[in-house]
């Protein structure tokens, strides 16, 4: 979980210099993506 929130705030940062929200809408679903196959591979 910590190296998730690192993760979503260096992605903000950067999607914050380019003004790209594609950028960060693509960030958010990768993480979000990840926790589910994370929660996958528990069971």
């Amino acid at each position: 979980m910590p190296n998730q929130i690192k993760f979503s705030a260096v992605g903000a940062h950067f999607c914050k210099n380019l003004a790209d929200y594609k950028c960060l809408y693509m960030a958010v679903r990768r993480s979000l993506i990840g926790q589910l196959n994370d929660n996958f591979s528990d069971l």
